[in-house]
């Protein structure tokens, strides 16, 4: 079983780095004239990140692979599916999270000379959870 976006199997080495990071909870503290402060919280129902990171030395893939996963990243509004079972997590529906650079990835070895079987490494994928 591999991690999988939608029918692109993602390589092993991926981490979820920000998974114990981000909570549910939203908070708007405002202090009063009278000095005191009202707290209002909320829980968010959707909008959590989800950065996955590998590196050069952990978590290669082929061209092919990284073909496609940028050839996702060039859809408007277009939600996904992200399979994180192998990282004990599920599966989420997500966007491609665009404030950041949502797809960062290095060659392995520079040259003019690449097909679809030359090797790439993910530093990193940006997402946001919308179910």
């Amino acid at each position: 079983m591999a991690l999988k976006l939608d029918t692109i199997d993602l390589p092993h080495g991926l981490t979820w780095s920000d998974r114990y990071s981000w909570t549910p909870v939203i908070q708007n503290v405002t202090v009063t004239v009278t000095g005191s402060i009202v707290v209002q919280e909320a829980v968010q129902l959707s909008g959590r990140p989800i950065t996955l990171k590998g590196g050069i030395d952990v978590c290669w893939t082929t061209k092919s692979v990284i073909d496609a996963l940028y050839a996702k990243t060039q859809a408007a509004s277009s939600v996904m599916t992200l399979d994180l079972t192998d990282l004990g997590a599920g599966a989420f529906q997500v966007l491609w999270r665009r404030g950041e650079e949502p797809l960062e990835v290095v060659p392995l070895v520079t040259s003019p000379y690449e097909d679809a079987n030359t090797l790439y490494s993910i530093i990193t994928l940006r997402f946001l959870k919308v179910d």
